[in-house]
C-alpha cells in the first residue's frame, strides 16, 4: 500500500544518508463528526476525542496515541489493527464500504550534528482515505434512521470540503486581482474532516489528490462529482517552506 511505501522511503533515505531520525504513526477515523482512535488499547480513549487548534502548529486531535516505529512491520501491523476497527456498512456501490474517513498521520523528525551544533528538523506526512458520497434510494422504508444519518453526516462533511477546496482555488484567483487573501473566508470550521486538514489544504504544505472515479455509466454522477473536487483542488496554490 501507499502508507508503507512512503515510510519505506524515509527509512532508506535517511539509512542512505546515515541520518538519526524518530518516527511516529498514528490513526483514526471521522464518523458521524466524532474522532475515533484506530490504535489506542484504551476504550475510554478510543471515541469522541476532541479536536483542538494549537496558534503555531495548526488543529490537532487532543488525546490521539501516538505509536514509535522503526520498520516497516511493525508500521503494518498497526495498519492492519486500525482497519479492522474501522466503521463499515454496505453500499449500492460498495458491499463493504467504509463509513467514515480515516487519517493517517506520520510524524518524521531528522537530526543533524554539525560542528557540535544538534539541529532538529520535523515534518509531517498526513494521509487521508475520504469514505465517498452516497445518494441513498427516495423509497420510503428502503434505509435504516442510523443509515440515513450516517449518509448525511458523511455527505455534509464532503460538501464542506468541496466548499473548502472552491474557496482556495478563488483565493489564488483574487491574488491577482490584488484583493487581500483575508478577505476570502475558508470554512474550516464548519466539519471536523476539514478543520483537520487545514493544513494539509491551504498551509504550509505539499498536497496531492487522488481521484478514485468508475468507468461504469450508472455511476456517473459521483464520477462527475468526483472530477469536480479534483479541478477545485488542481487550482488551489500552496508554497511550502522548511
Amino acid at each position: 500500500g501507499l502508507i508503507p511505501r512512503i515510510a519505506r522511503a524515509l527509512f532508506d533515505h535517511c539509512a542512505a544518508t546515515q541520518t538519526e531520525f524518530s518516527c511516529e504513526f498514528s490513526s483514526y477515523e471521522l464518523y458521524n463528526e466524532h474522532v475515533q482512535d484506530l490504535l489506542s488499547t484504551d476504550k475510554a480513549q478510543q471515541a469522541r476525542l476532541r479536536v483542538r487548534e494549537h496558534p503555531k502548529k495548526g488543529p490537532f486531535v487532543e488525546g490521539l496515541s501516538h505509536h514509535a516505529i522503526t520498520d516497516i512491520a511493525h508500521l503494518e501491523q498497526l495498519l492492519w489493527q486500525g482497519h479492522a476497527r474501522r466503521t463499515v456498512g454496505d453500499s449500492p456501490i460498495h458491499p463493504t464500504s467504509h463509513r467514515g474517513h480515516a487519517i493517517f498521520d506520520i510524524a518524521f523528525r531528522q537530526f543533524t550534528n554539525s560542528n557540535g551544533l544538534l539541529t532538529e528538523r520535523s515534518s509531517r506526512v498526513q494521509l487521508v482515505d475520504m469514505a465517498g458520497i452516497e445518494r441513498l434510494s427516495t423509497a420510503a422504508g428502503s434505509h435504516s434512521e442510523t443509515r440515513i444519518k450516517d449518509s448525511g453526516t458523511t455527505n455534509k462533511s464532503l460538501t464542506v470540503f468541496g466548499q473548502c477546496l472552491k474557496a482556495l482555488a478563488n483565493k489564488a484567483k483574487v491574488w491577482h486581482a490584488r484583493v487581500r487573501s483575508q478577505d476570502v473566508h475558508i470554512p474550516y470550521r464548519d466539519s471536523s474532516l476539514t478543520w483537520l486538514l487545514k493544513e494539509s489544504l491551504g498551509g504550509n504544505s505539499r498536497t496531492f489528490m487522488v481521484a478514485a472515479i468508475s468507468p461504469a455509466e450508472c455511476n456517473r454522477k459521483e464520477t462527475l462529482s468526483t472530477l469536480l473536487y479534483a479541478d477545485r483542488a488542481k487550482k488551489i496554490v500552496n508554497a511550502a517552506v522548511v
